[in-house]
């Protein structure tokens, strides 16, 4: 992938995320980073966000800006894993994960990786106001997807949003799901594509 901008304060997208996704990925950070951790984020958001995050108070039903989400993921990201974006790609499998098996779980055992992306954008809608997600091309074996309006086609929020999928993908009926490409043709879009067996 481009080295693209990832979340900037400075410039903020418009977007927003649910508060549930900001608050389980503070718990997360805590539990695996300690809650120095949390403090030094804190540091890095704007003043009006400092204390929400230090005390992990974000409200989990409001809508909150997508930069406190996903700035939180890059800044774990360079501080605990040297700035691997596959650790994103595991943060966003991780915190998803957690969702599937609380919600979903049961639903998506009965379907294919192509029903789950074409379903992921009724679920999108439920975390993101930003965005939607796409079947574009379906063979046996293999499904590519295309996220479109998207504001942030960053490495780490590109590697969270497909760590994210994959679990979803993992709870369908196919077997040894795995990401074959991750690429952000234009400054709004991404495509991921993954195989897997019946």
């Amino acid at each position: 992938m481009d080295a693209r901008p990832g979340p900037d304060w400075a410039r903020p997208t418009g977007g927003k995320i649910k508060g549930f996704a900001v608050v389980n990925l503070l718990a997360l950070a805590k539990e695996r980073y300690g809650p120095q951790t949390l403090f030094d984020y804190a540091q890095t958001v704007p003043a009006e966000f400092r204390t929400q995050v230090e005390k992990q108070m974000v409200l989990a039903s409001a809508w909150v800006p997508m930069e406190l989400y996903y700035s939180a993921i890059g800044f774990l990201v360079r501080r605990h894993h040297q700035g691997d974006p596959m650790a994103a790609r595991q943060l966003g499998h991780d915190l998803t994960s957690k969702d599937v098996n609380s919600f979903f779980r049961m639903f998506l055992d009965f379907t294919s990786p192509s029903m789950v992306i074409g379903l992921s954008n009724r679920l999108w809608g439920m975390y993101l106001d930003r965005g939607r997600i796409a079947v574009v091309q379906n063979d046996p074996g293999c499904v590519k997807a295309e996220v479109s309006d998207w504001p942030l086609c960053d490495e780490f929020t590109a590697n969270e949003l497909a760590g994210g999928t994959m679990a979803f993908l993992e709870h369908s009926r196919a077997k040894d799901c795995a990401i074959a490409s991750l690429e952000a043709p234009s400054a709004t879009t991404l495509l991921l594509s993954v195989t897997y067996k019946h």
